[in-house]
């Protein structure tokens, strides 16, 4: 995945969590709602150091075709870290948590750097 300023990253999805199993008190789904985790590595592979904030423009599907956006309270709360500046060749992992329909079959992935922009708005799919 490539930036705007030069950026570039090499992004894996590293694990799924369905149903998102935490002991952490604030990670409590509404009745008839899950929560799913995934977590993603990712890579500075290019020669400029970026914001790590994969998680800002991060949303999961069903198999119905639709979106759920990261819960922004939930994925706080399991940050193995704060983000920070990732200069080249390091990585990091990040996890991100959604809250979903119980029944809802999870599909697919995406990420963006800058939604709308196809080039940085990778897909992965969930099986």
């Amino acid at each position: 995945m490539n930036g705007d300023n030069g950026e570039q990253m090499t992004i894996s999805v590293v694990r799924v969590e369905d149903p998102e199993l935490s002991s952490f008190p604030e990670l409590k789904p509404a009745t008839g709602d899950r929560l799913v985790s995934v977590t993603v590595n990712a890579k500075n592979t290019g020669t400029v150091p970026f914001i790590a904030q994969l998680q800002k423009y991060a949303w999961v599907a069903d198999a119905k075709d639709e979106w759920y956006q990261r819960d922004t309270t939930m994925t706080a709360a399991l940050a193995a870290f704060p983000d920070a500046l990732i200069e080249p060749r390091w990585e990091f992992a990040r996890t991100i948590v959604f809250e979903m329909p119980q029944d809802a079959e999870l599909t697919r992935l995406r990420l963006s750097l800058k939604p709308g922009v196809a080039a940085q708005t990778p897909e992965w799919m969930l099986t």
